[in-house]
């Protein structure tokens, strides 16, 4: 683990110009999706400019006194769920491949994120075929497989999905999306978000290492004993 799990509000000065540009994009529904709802194209492919200046805004957070030296390889699309298509979309996983992720939540659902860990260590989960089929074709019935799975948990940080909210987490980081309140669904709203996957972050030959944040902490080591007697 390497990055620590950051809230920022009000990320964007102007977040309705982001909604915009959603509003431009296709959302498709994969036929090999592994996620609940739908997603756009790759934003590197169909809108550098705004690729561009939501990673480096990323970057500048993480790594303030460096991010121009830094490089990245990253996944970004918009994703909307709508809670009449997808009742049970809180599936536990982690980002598999990522460094760590970045949520921008931009509707006014409250339904956010949670960070959970096992309840047990060393258990495994090694079947998740049945999570793939049920984002492909949901149904109001939850899956035995997924009851199984949401019993090997317990939620430890709970992040409301507030309007222009930033999440950032580690990609080692279990975690999944919170239920839908009843308000949601009344208002049959979709719940829009952009979400990138950082799947690499080094730096410009010749400009030193990466200092990541937990690394860095856990390398600090104190002897003084500060337990008076």
């Amino acid at each position: 683990m390497h990055f620590p799990t950051l809230v920022v509000d009000n990320f964007f000065d102007n977040p309705q110009q982001i909604i915009d540009c959603s509003q431009k994009l296709e959302f498709k529904n994969l036929p090999d999706k592994r996620w609940a709802g739908l997603r756009t194209d790759k934003i590197h492919e169909v809108n550098y400019d705004l690729f561009d200046y939501v990673t480096k805004k990323i970057m500048s957070l993480l790594f303030p006194h460096d991010s121009k030296n830094m490089i990245w390889q990253t996944e970004m699309y918009f994703s909307k769920t709508n809670p009449q298509d997808t009742k049970y979309p809180d599936w536990a996983h982690k980002d598999s491949g990522a460094e760590f992720t970045a949520i921008m939540y931009l509707s006014d659902h409250s339904c956010g994120t949670n960070i959970c860990h096992f309840k047990k260590s060393l258990q495994l989960i090694n079947d998740v075929s049945a999570q793939f089929d049920y984002y492909r074709n949901p149904t109001n019935d939850i899956p035995n497989s997924k009851k199984e799975i949401d019993s090997k948990f317990e939620d430890t940080i709970s992040v409301k999905g507030r309007f222009n909210r930033l999440l950032i987490f580690d990609g080692s980081s279990w975690h999944r999306q919170q239920k839908f309140t009843k308000e949601d669904f009344k208002s049959g709203k979709d719940r829009l978000m952009l979400i990138a996957f950082f799947h690499e972050v080094t730096k410009q030959g010749g400009t030193g290492r990466v200092l990541f944040p937990i690394t860095e902490m856990k390398r600090f080591y104190c002897i003084k004993n500060f337990l008076k007697t």
